[in-house]
């Protein structure tokens, strides 16, 4: 069996290689995943979320038909941007305490969300998840951490589908040293 820190060299070449350097870094306890989209795209959703509605309110007369429909784009435009910040996350695997730290890095709800900490033993499975946003072609392939209490913490995302699947394989490896189990989920090492 590999030994972990063979993972991580595995973790930083797949990302020279794929040349997304800039979302990995090598830590002495293990290895920080990172995506940040820029501020900028944040602010601007924000702005057509709740400007673009009370400005179309504004100029049109007050009927049913215009109420609903700004709540229509409301909902629709929140949506996108909730599905946007989701992935925002500076993911640290720490191998020597055998935890994950995941911290919001979004601009808008960094403070609402707090540090959240999982023991390696508390993950069920590593999942991952197609996002589409506002183009119905091109999509995200975002990894999912799954607790054993059925909860999610998307972790990042990324463009190529490759290295999704290659980082899901690694980290689940990591993940489930040590650890014998049947299900279908995970990788029996």
């Amino acid at each position: 069996m590999k030994n972990p820190e063979k993972f991580v060299d595995d973790i930083i070449s797949l990302f020279k290689y794929n040349e997304l350097i800039k979302n990995a870094s090598k830590t002495p306890t293990g290895f920080i995943l990172e995506q940040k989209n820029p501020d900028w795209i944040s602010i601007l959703f924000l702005f057509i979320f709740i400007v673009l509605p009370a400005i179309g309110l504004m100029y049109c007369d007050f009927s049913v038909e215009s109420i609903i429909l700004s709540l229509v784009w409301m909902v629709s435009i929140g949506y996108t941007l909730y599905k946007a910040i989701g992935a925002d996350n500076r993911v640290e695997f720490d191998l020597t305490t055998r935890t994950v730290e995941i911290q919001n890095l979004n601009v808008l709800t960094k403070h609402l969300f707090q540090r959240k900490t999982i023991d390696f033993n508390a993950i069920e499975s590593i999942q991952i998840k197609s996002v589409k946003y506002i183009s119905f072609v091109t999509s995200s392939s975002r990894l999912i951490i799954k607790t054993k209490n059925n909860k999610g913490y998307a972790s990042n995302e990324y463009t190529s589908e490759y290295v999704a699947r290659k980082l899901k394989f690694i980290i689940e490896s990591i993940v489930t040293k040590n650890r014998k189990t049947n299900s279908p989920n995970k990788v029996q090492l």
